[in-house]
């Protein structure tokens, strides 16, 4: 669909700063918490096979 100038106009501009910030947010939450998953995994004793 092809829109005019006139339809352009009337055309919401976004503002996309409040979507960055939480992405950049939900980045750095995933990555920290992969962190502390691998570190606890890490000091795991498992039981001997018998």
């Amino acid at each position: 669909m092809r829109f005019t100038a006139s339809q352009r106009a009337h055309l919401p501009d976004l503002d996309l700063t409040a979507m960055i910030d939480v992405i950049f947010l939900l980045i750095i939450f995933f990555m920290t918490t992969a962190q502390f998953v691998e570190r606890a995994r890490a000091e795991l004793d498992l039981p001997k096979e018998r």
